[in-house]
């Protein structure tokens, strides 16, 4: 059984077919497979929305909100706050 090619593999015997299509005098087809054989590279990453960052609550407001609702948990202090649950485990992980 032959070892599966992977696409870099593809890419290179597609650039060999395509010289060897070129010097057969067929350079339209030899064109063809060069364009072909580079398609098959990987598009750069773009990234798609702004990077937005849960804003970070001042200590002292988190600290007012749990003395005033002593049974809340991490989930009901961030929805409070407007943030995640990790930077509410931030703003109370000691220093």
């Amino acid at each position: 059984m032959k070892k599966q090619l992977g696409i870099p593999e593809i890419r290179d015997c597609l650039h060999v077919l395509a010289d060897l299509e070129v010097a057969a005098g067929r350079s339209a087809q030899g064109a063809l497979l060069h364009y072909l054989a580079e398609a098959t590279r990987r598009r750069r990453a773009v990234r798609r929305a702004p990077v937005q960052r849960a804003a970070r609550p001042p200590r002292k407001l988190v600290d007012a909100y749990i003395r005033n609702h002593p049974g809340a948990d991490y989930m009901a202090i961030a929805n409070a706050f407007g943030t995640n649950v990790g930077r509410i485990s931030e703003v109370l992980s000691p220093p």
